[in-house]
């Protein structure tokens, strides 16, 4: 990768994980009660790819809990995937924007961010996986999944 590429890279990765960073805490400011902070993992020693991938395998965990709760246990494919299509609109963008980042820290052959951004990442997936937690964002996914299975009927 030319210096050039890899400098636009990483610009482009830290301005994205910021815009989410804020983006992601717009959405938590409006939901009642209010999202108590999340907690970012330690990172010691991991690669910035590394901290990307384990806050993204993280967050994986936490969705595919929250489709447990709503009753996406079998059929279907894999849980991940069809949770997503019962979020909130907003929600559903949130966590493409943050597989996207996600899939660049993975296939890209010569991806490289700084830590900050990488730990910007993560800060942002944690928060993302808070909202997802929140009772009212469950309670939603569940009677989402839960009326289109009633369609199917």
């Amino acid at each position: 990768m030319t210096e050039v590429r890899a400098w636009k890279v990483r610009a482009k990765f830290a301005q994205k994980t910021s815009q989410i960073n804020q983006e992601i805490a717009d959405e938590a400011s409006t939901i009642d009660p209010p999202i108590p902070s999340s907690d970012v993992p330690v990172y010691s020693g991991e690669t910035p790819r590394e901290i990307v991938m384990l806050a993204w395998l993280k967050f994986e965990e936490g969705l595919a809990k929250a489709a447990e709760f709503a009753g996406m246990t079998s059929g279907g494919g894999p849980v991940f995937s069809r949770a997503k299509r019962f979020l909130p609109p907003d929600v559903q963008k949130r966590v493409r924007d943050l597989q996207k980042l996600r899939n660049e820290a993975v296939h890209m052959r010569d991806f490289s961010v700084s830590t900050e951004s990488a730990l910007d990442y993560a800060r942002a997936a944690s928060k993302l996986g808070a909202i997802i937690r929140h009772p009212a964002i469950l309670m939603g996914m569940k009677n989402r999944y839960q009326e289109s299975e009633a369609s199917k009927s």
